[in-house]
């Protein structure tokens, strides 16, 4: 599964809202607002992103378990 950070969910809203601004049509231009909206829902999710700090935390557990063992 791929995590993204807060930091990355900001920029994907960003992008599409730049793709809204230069649209040609209304309904390209609502497409990348509503993307821009449900990149702007993720990146407000904490939950979300302590998930990925515990996920990272378990995968930094399980390196240093492996060094420790192949000492």
């Amino acid at each position: 599964m791929y995590l993204l950070t807060r930091e990355e969910a900001w920029k994907k809203a960003a992008d599409c809202a730049a793709h809204a601004d230069v649209a040609f049509d209304q309904d390209t231009r609502l497409l990348f607002l509503r993307m821009r909206d449900r990149w702007l829902r993720i990146a407000n999710i904490p939950e979300m992103f302590e998930l990925k700090k515990a996920s990272d935390r378990r995968t930094d557990e399980r390196l240093g378990q492996a060094d420790s063992e192949a000492a």
